[in-house]
């Protein structure tokens, strides 16, 4: 049964997503931290098993993260991404930016996210490290890809499983970690997810067991799979019981995950850049 527990919005609160409107209270529903478990591994591993997700609110240092958020306000203005004459606090996009081609944003690359020291500082901390090898209950490596994603209005995430971007096999027990860099509110696009999803198991032996090469070679299959399916995700979730969960975001919030659990982000409703990071662990 979902309820409305440890909610920060009002029911019937409109997001939109994926091309729909959810309401609050509805069919998306509040994220609830795992706060009250910090220290305790054996129930954090079981709250995660069971919902699929983890929503830890201020395990990075503020201030960290907002370093990180300077370095990636850097990066945009070396690409002339804010409007001109506008504060660059704000974060408002250049025209040309908002102009982009539906699919297309703001890129940092690899080589430009490698450079970012406060970013390094944040993913590869001793504190992150401690935890995840607390959590999967052995010692972890972290993946190679460590992704900055920086969404202006009208862009969110597209909704998918992890899986088809992080290969077969010895991947099976990944955790992807997601974290705002800098407070995110309902209307900037925040990432949901949907609990139990990691449970649909015809899902997850179609659309979840693709494969995405490096250089896309076989992720026609993969795209052609999701194309299929996810015009019926919105149904199959109902179906299912199951619900869209989100919140608003603090910088510091840190929001964990396996390879087979839908997530996407709700659309930039904003006027400013909504930026984020992902990296995953085994």
């Amino acid at each position: 049964m979902i309820d409305g527990s440890n909610c920060r919005n009002p029911t019937d609160t409109v997001v939109n997503m994926g091309g729909r409107q959810l309401v609050f209270g509805r069919n998306i529903f509040e994220l609830q931290d795992a706060n009250d478990l910090i220290g305790n591994f054996e129930a954090l591993r079981t709250r995660l098993r069971e919902d699929g997700y983890l929503l830890i609110r201020g395990f990075h240092d503020k201030d960290l993260v907002r370093r990180v958020g300077l370095e990636v306000v850097e990066q945009i203005d070396k690409q002339g991404g804010f409007a001109p004459g506008t504060p660059i606090e704000d974060g408002i996009p250049a025209d040309h930016i908002c102009s982009l081609p539906v699919g297309e944003n703001l890129v940092l690359d690899t080589p430009t996210v490698q450079h970012m020291p406060a970013f390094g500082e944040m993913v590869n901390s001793e504190l992150m490290f401690a935890f995840i090898d607390a959590l999967l209950d052995g010692p972890c490596r972290i993946f190679t890809d460590k992704l900055i994603r920086v969404y202006h209005p009208g862009r969110s995430t597209p909704i998918h499983f992890d899986s088809p971007f992080l290969g077969a096999g010895t991947t099976q027990d990944a955790v992807t970690t997601w974290a705002p860099l800098g407070d995110v509110t309902l209307d900037m696009g925040p990432l949901a997810v949907v609990p139990g999803s990691h449970r649909l198991d015809q899902l997850i032996a179609t659309y979840g067991e693709t494969f995405v090469n490096r250089d896309g070679a076989t992720g026609l299959e993969a795209l052609g799979l999701c194309q299929t399916v996810l015009p019926r995700l919105f149904q199959i979730i109902k179906s299912h019981g199951l619900a869209w969960r989100t919140t608003e975001f603090g910088a510091g919030d840190l929001l964990l995950f396996g390879k087979y659990m839908l997530h996407g982000s709700l659309e930039n409703r904003a006027r400013r850049y909504r930026p984020s990071a992902d990296w995953r662990f085994q």
